[in-house]
């Protein structure tokens, strides 16, 4: 009895509560971060700001780490087509007939958007930004579990549907520069990859200098790791901008 007593003792002593529960539901989340080589999608996109609403369809293609591709089309017609690097965009305006090539200021410039190329390729298949596993924490949720992270002033709180652990809502605080990003993704399905895929979001980007822009993206069709093609020519014709 006294064996029995001791052991029974040591393990109470030794388990802090909720420990199990929270390092497995941070592994769960960890395991579905999609993991590919290389992605390609049809979507529909609605684009917002202070000034403007957009709506186009896009074919958006990615190689990990090394590009994005996108086609907007509006009424089927090609308008124009991207080319995103790590440090680089270069954009084809059929409608204006113009070619440019910009860095990320860009983006701001034209569509209010503060971004880096891991930032969009990530927001773009649907996995947790700024995430820092070393910090990932557990907290109270009332209906899902909520997992916390931070690193150099970069608060992000993550939502998780309580039975699937796939990643309902998101929200990053950017404290030092006063800039936010919150996003939903929805309507989750099997995919050619090791987890489900979001086919919708809702993105809304503020921060004192862009004010509050918004993204929704449907996706109608997806496809992992099988190598596309990303053609970028720009006629000779074109003025160079």
């Amino acid at each position: 009895m006294g064996s029995m007593s001791s052991c029974k003792n040591k393990d109470k002593k030794n388990k802090k509560p909720g420990k199990g529960k929270t390092s497995l539901i941070s592994k769960q989340f960890l395991s579905n971060q999609l993991d590919f080589q290389w992605f390609n999608s049809k979507a529909n996109v609605r684009f917002s700001d202070s000034k403007s609403t957009q709506s186009f369809s896009s074919t958006i293609r990615i190689r990990k780490d090394s590009v994005i591709w996108m086609t907007i089309k509006k009424l089927g017609i090609e308008g124009g087509r991207v080319l995103v690097r790590p440090d680089s965009i270069f954009v084809i305006n059929r409608m204006q007939r113009e070619y440019y090539a910009r860095d990320y200021t860009f983006l701001e410039d034209e569509f209010n958007i503060k971004t880096d190329f891991n930032t969009l390729q990530q927001m773009l298949v649907g996995n947790a930004l700024f995430l820092n596993e070393k910090t990932l924490q557990q907290g109270k949720g009332a209906e899902q579990y909520r997992l916390t992270s931070s690193e150099n002033g970069v608060e992000g709180v993550y939502y998780l549907d309580p039975i699937s652990t796939l990643l309902q809502k998101m929200m990053i605080n950017d404290v030092p520069n006063g800039r936010e990003l919150n996003l939903t993704f929805q309507n989750y399905k099997e995919a050619n990859v090791n987890a489900p895929f979001s086919f919708s979001r809702k993105i809304n980007m503020a921060s004192p200098e862009t004010g509050d822009v918004n993204l929704d993206i449907n996706f109608s069709r997806v496809e992992f790791n099988v190598p596309k093609t990303m053609p970028f020519v720009v006629s000779p014709r074109y003025t160079i901008r």
